[in-house]
């Protein structure tokens, strides 16, 4: 799982969680684009579908390749987590959201990802991959990979406030307990909301 703004590892999920996740979030997604548009339709994707058949050797040389440690080490995420530890699996997840952008570049012309503060580190991997393996220079546009991420709503405490639709007892946990706003509004109590936005000491909003 990413690592970031985690200050632990992240729990294994169930392949039926996962899916009945990627349901949940299409559903929140379906009030603000269009999945029946055409040719122009949104289209949710699952990278299950292009990395089930990868060997681990496979990905080495498909994206391990085009980055350093150095380079990885430096993301916040990262440097967060060293001293309490960090797996390799969290310590390579960057490698994995950095390639899904490159996969979607090349088979979907995918050309900005948009995400969440947290994630301008795993974002700007995926720009990078992309950089590399396409042989772009610095300064050319014409066929470049752009990121693109917004504050996240947090607390007085600065940590982020937001949670994604989820059956995991600990995301809903979150949600109604600990103050997190989620984007499912079953896992939100009205008060939540309301408090966040009329707090005048929260400068983050």
């Amino acid at each position: 799982g990413d690592p970031s703004g985690k200050a632990a590892e992240r729990e294994f999920l169930s392949e039926d969680t996962l899916r009945a996740n990627q349901i949940g979030i299409q559903k929140q997604l379906e009030k603000f684009l269009e999945f029946h548009a055409g040719a122009n339709s949104a289209e949710v994707v699952n990278n299950y579908d292009w990395f089930k058949e990868f060997s681990f050797l496979g990905f080495l040389r498909e994206a391990g390749k085009f980055l350093t440690v150095n380079y990885m080490m430096s993301k916040d995420s990262v440097k967060k987590r060293l001293e309490t530890g960090i797996s390799f699996t969290e310590f390579s997840y960057q490698l994995l959201q950095g390639y899904d952008f490159y996969h979607l570049y090349k088979t979907k012309n995918v050309r900005l990802q948009m995400g969440g503060s947290d994630q301008w580190g795993n974002i700007t991997t995926g720009t990078e991959i992309i950089r590399r393996k396409e042989g772009h220079d610095e300064d050319v546009t014409e066929r470049a990979a752009f990121a693109l991420t917004t504050p996240l709503v947090g607390s007085l405490a600065s940590s982020s406030m937001m949670s994604w639709p989820s059956r995991s007892t600990t995301g809903r946990s979150a949600a109604k307990y600990s103050g997190t706003i989620g984007i499912c509004s079953s896992h939100t109590y009205c008060h939540t909301s309301s408090s966040v936005q009329l707090d005048s000491g929260n400068t983050r909003m």
